[in-house]
């Protein structure tokens, strides 16, 4: 390679005499100027390996483009006219001592250029090296930028002074627009770098800023940009806003992205592809007219505050920070939208159409009122918290597999149509909230587990489908739920507060747990009644129970709410029913107990004549019996205690069987009790039973004369028995008896003891 000195007499670039010596350069050589060398013309395609125009004093006129495959040196007492431009296509070091070039500069097959110090072109920089381009060193001004193909990278900052940004590639430089009259980006370019505003005008009409999956800042507050596509190429990008980020077209994010600091306005569309998940301290600030859809969520802070018009289009995804509506219409015909973290909520002027909370054990926390008219839909696990303001649901609502919804918001169901609630058919689920039917169309109840709240009916029609169920799965208040004939009701160790009579028309079941208690206002059963839980207060509390209907009663615990039997229909007794501590009542209607046994499991009142119990088993305390007790089969005194009758009225019974030694009957005197076919009383020697009236009047005991008796080891005091068969008693002790006999050994003593 040889260097080429321009003579003094200077010429065109391609010709010997412009050289001293004679002899023109090749693309192989290099070209440099002395002090006196002249003017120099490029007057056609050239092709050097580089150029020092270092001592040069004089002009270059650029006719044609001159190609530079190495370094390139001006010097700022050069003159340079002509509008060719430069084009440097090999790895260079570029030094402009403070010389601007006044035309296109184009950066071709280079690799790496290095900015010795400032550069300068006045025209067009274009990039289209194949294989990208790095710029490192100084920064580089221009008056437009192309990037044809691949990307630019380096340290050196670009600044925009006028023209135009465009092409396909990818700038990875910092951009700063520093003009004094008008930048214009032109279709779509793309950056993985810091962009900032100086001063000028730039306009963006028609173009998309893409933003790849990188790091960087933007300070571009007095930039309206058209369309902005983010997270381009990948996930993980970090986009610091120095300053507020203007959109008035689409913004577009394809990837993961964050986004930190000041507001992102965005006055068109938003659409978040399927991984273009949005997140950070940046607030999102919607203020024009378009369309908000893409499945991935945005997590930033959103406002929508719009003179215009916003479109909820598909499936959109919004979590963790705080979704708030200030102005304008928003239209979310046919929408979703998925709540997929804890959330706030302040959107009351929106009313959305389906929701659906794909998040678990979450908080969503109610600024204003939300409002939807489509499908509410819990479709993860778990529990997730609503407080603050209502929740108004027009349409469906369901929850299933365990999913809760408590906490302080009143959940309005106030559909205007034909909708179904259908709340967690298992009952360690359903909703918690206090929760309002008001409704001007029809709810269809397929299942409803609630506890937690107040459930208030106000208004509509309620109909019953699928499981029909009313699930009550912990301590709650049913107010003004008389409109409502309910189907099933199912209750779950919980306390229920009747604040209005609450009617239930199909199986009335306590299922689980310690005890169940009712209490205020009355329950009316018109169906089956299922007690599985096994407790001895299975079901308890204030509330009158009145059965109306026609079914069965079958259960493994007790009754001790006040019981009335009132019915045109009839109820069947199964198997071994349980009842304590209330009021048993019997008013009307046909009751069968083939093959039953009520067990009285500890101090009642009984009211049931015109009830033929089939057997009767009293483990306790005292029975107060108000009309006669009838038994067709057995009165089994099973305590572990002593019972006591009292009351109005005594009782008339098959068979009489007391087994347990040691205890004591204390019957009513004045009261007649009759036993028709077999009496058993069956003591001990040192623990005898004893029967005794409770004053020391006597009380009436009569034993059929067709019955059979087995009395041992009884005592008996103030007993007449009179009116039947004498009762022949072993090893007891009688006083003030009348009609009984003590025997001992083979022998029996026939006497009437009457004192």
């Amino acid at each position: 390679m040889a260097v080429f000195t321009v003579a003094n007499g200077g010429g065109n670039i391609n010709a010997g005499a412009t050289y001293v010596g004679g002899v023109a350069p090749t693309s192989a050589d290099t070209i440099d100027f002395t002090a006196t060398s002249g003017q120099l013309t490029v007057n056609i395609g050239f092709a050097i390996a580089g150029i020092d125009f270092t001592n040069y004093t004089d002009t270059l006129t650029m006719t044609t483009a001159l190609t530079v495959n190495g370094n390139l040196t001006l010097v700022s007492a050069m003159t340079i006219t002509g509008s060719a431009g430069l084009i440097i296509g090999a790895t260079s070091t570029v030094t402009s001592n403070g010389k601007v070039f006044p035309n296109n500069v184009n950066f071709g097959g280079a690799s790496i250029i290095t900015f010795a110090d400032a550069f300068e072109c006045s025209g067009l920089l274009t990039v289209q090296a194949a294989t990208g381009l790095t710029f490192n060193g100084a920064n580089c001004s221009m008056g437009g930028l192309s990037v044809l193909a691949n990307v630019t990278a380096g340290t050196s900052d670009f600044y925009i002074k006028s023209g135009t940004i465009s092409g396909a590639g990818r700038i990875r430089n910092n951009i700063f627009f520093d003009t004094t009259t008008t930048v214009t980006i032109s279709g779509t370019v793309s950056t993985d770098k810091n962009i900032t505003y100086v001063t000028g005008s730039v306009t963006t009409t028609g173009s998309t800023l893409n933003i790849g999956n990188t790091i960087m800042s933007l300070d571009v507050n007095s930039v309206t940009w058209n369309n902005i596509t983010t997270g381009v190429g990948g996930a993980g990008g970090v986009i610091t806003l120095v300053s507020n980020l203007n959109c008035t077209g689409t913004f577009t994010n394809q990837n993961s992205t964050t986004f930190n600091g000041s507001t992102f306005n965005i006055g068109g569309s938003i659409s978040t592809s399927t991984n273009g998940v949005c997140s950070g301290t940046t607030l999102f600030n919607i203020n024009g007219t378009g369309t908000w859809s893409g499945t991935a969520a945005i997590k930033n802070n959103l406002t929508i505050n719009t003179a215009g018009t916003i479109t909820v289009s598909g499936s959109v995804s919004y979590s963790t920070g705080t979704l708030t509506y200030t102005a304008g219409t928003v239209t979310t015909t046919g929408s979703t939208l998925t709540i997929a973290a804890s959330t706030t909520l302040n959107t009351s002027g929106i009313t959305w159409n389906a929701i659906t909370f794909t998040t678990n054990n979450s908080t969503i926390t109610l600024l204003s009122d939300l409002v939807s008219i489509g499908s509410i839909i819990h479709a993860n696990s778990g529990v997730i918290t609503f407080n603050g303001f209502n929740f108004y649901i027009g349409g469906s609502i369901t929850l299933s597999n365990h999913r809760v919804f408590n906490g302080t918001t009143k959940i309005i169901f106030n559909t205007s149509t034909s909708q179904t609630i259908n709340v967690d058919n298992a009952y360690a689920g359903g909703i918690r909230n206090d929760l309002d039917i008001n409704a001007t169309g029809t709810v269809n109840i397929a299942w409803l587990s609630y506890g937690g709240g107040t459930l208030n009916y106000i208004a509509g029609t309620v109909i019953f489908s699928s499981y029909k169920t009313l699930a009550i799965v912990s301590s709650c208040t049913l107010n003004n739920v008389s409109g409502i004939n309910w189907h099933n009701i199912a209750v779950a160790n919980a306390t229920v507060t009747l604040a209005s009579d609450l009617i239930c028309n199909g199986t009335f079941s306590v299922v689980i747990g310690a005890s169940s208690i009712f209490n205020g206002n009355t329950l009316y059963l018109g169906g089956n009644i299922t007690i599985s839980s096994n407790s001895v207060s299975a079901l308890t509390g204030t509330t009158n129970i009145i059965y109306n209907g026609t079914g069965t009663w079958t259960a493994a615990g007790a009754i001790k709410n006040n019981l009335t039997v009132n019915t045109s229909g009839t109820l069947t007794i199964s198997g071994n029913v349980y009842y304590s501590t209330g009021t048993l009542t019997y008013t009307t209607g046909t009751v069968t107990v083939t093959s039953s046994t009520l067990n009285i499991l500890g101090s009642s009142i009984l009211s049931s004549t015109g009830i033929n119990w089939n057997n009767v088993i009293i483990k306790t305390g005292t029975i107060t019996l108000n009309s006669l007790l009838n038994i067709n089969g057995t009165l089994t005194l099973a305590s572990s205690s002593n019972v006591v009758f009292t009351g109005t009225s005594g009782f008339t019974v098959a068979n009489l069987l007391c087994n347990t030694a040691g205890r004591t009957l204390t019957i009513k005197s004045s009261l007649t009790y009759t036993v028709n076919s077999s009496l058993i009383l069956t003591g001990a020697s040192g623990s005898k039973i004893t029967i005794t009236s409770n004053t020391t009047s006597s009380a009436f005991f009569n034993l059929n004369p067709a019955a059979t008796q087995s009395v041992t080891n009884t005592n008996a005091t103030w007993i007449d028995s009179s009116g039947g068969i004498t009762i022949q008693s072993s090893l007891g002790t009688l006083s003030n008896t009348i009609n009984w006999s003590l025997g001992q050994g083979s022998w029996w003593t026939m006497f009437n003891n009457q004192n």
